[in-house]
């Protein structure tokens, strides 16, 4: 008898734990802005599995929003929102859009996706264009970095622009370093976006015939290339920091003098 109500008052105890803990759980929807794709549904499904506190999570790219299942001893909706909210996207819980209580992206970068690119590349198609994938914490890149920008300060022409892709390659990688990157560098020719879940950077490398992601590239065109379909053009020319393991062409590894003479080479050509 003993050992049938010991095993009944277990059972209680086991029952009240678990009934305790789902009374415990709250929930809280976000609403996400910038989300275009399956990439960028995947960066924030990452970034809350990242999160203290969160049990479950629901991200629809239809509605822009994430039904969030966390512990409110360990967080809070309003920390959810700013965790989310550092993969680029503008996360606010819902309902606090119009009051402005929401975390935002800051400076310049902001989430882009390859069709922003692509407006942006077609508009400019009467220009030199670079475009270029970088980590912002990479030191390899950071070098890269500052090379285009020597390179835009040997020219005042306004018939070179570039557009830099920040990207997460290494830990440290999120908007926030980018920003504080991309302010080393400004220039009005300059546009620059943050690529979260890396869905641009995997574009190129099926371009550029690489293994993995493309990044620490620098990608030059001519006047006149357009970008017709999903697939970027060819570059007209282009250098990377990249190892050979991942197919990357060693004789192409950046040199800043000879990509200087390249971009104004093709600055001096006439249509």
């Amino acid at each position: 008898m003993r050992r049938m109500l010991s095993s009944y008052f277990a059972g209680l105890a086991v029952l009240f734990s678990f009934n305790a803990g789902a009374a415990d759980a709250a929930k809280t929807t976000l609403t996400i802005k910038g989300m275009t794709c399956g990439g960028c549904v995947a960066a924030v499904k990452l970034q809350l599995r990242k999160t203290d506190g969160v049990a479950a999570y629901d991200v629809s790219l239809e509605k822009g929003e994430a039904e969030v299942t966390y512990d409110p001893a360990k967080t809070e909706p309003k920390k959810i929102a700013e965790s989310v909210s550092t993969t680029g996207f503008q996360a606010n819980v819902k309902g606090d859009e119009r009051k402005g209580a929401g975390p935002t992206s800051q400076g310049s970068v902001r989430p882009l996706d390859s069709r922003e690119l692509r407006d942006w590349f077609n508009a400019s198609s009467g220009s030199v264009r670079v475009i270029s994938l970088l980590s912002p914490t990479c030191p390899y890149c950071q070098a890269g970095h500052g090379v285009l920008k020597t390179v835009f300060d040997k020219t005042a022409s306004s018939d070179l622009k570039a557009f830099l892709v920040w990207l997460p390659m290494l830990v440290g990688d999120d908007p926030e370093a980018a920003v504080r990157q991309a302010a080393t560098f400004t220039d009005p020719r300059l546009t620059e976006g943050w690529d979260g879940g890396r869905a641009i950077g995997d574009l190129f490398a099926q371009r550029l015939a690489l293994r993995g992601t493309a990044w620490d590239v620098y990608l030059l065109y001519d006047r006149g290339v357009r970008w017709e379909g999903t697939d970027p053009p060819a570059p007209s020319f282009w250098m990377h920091q990249l190892r050979e393991s991942v197919g990357a062409d060693q004789k192409l590894c950046l040199d800043p003098s000879r990509f200087s003479r390249e971009v104004l080479a093709r600055l001096e050509r006439k249509g």
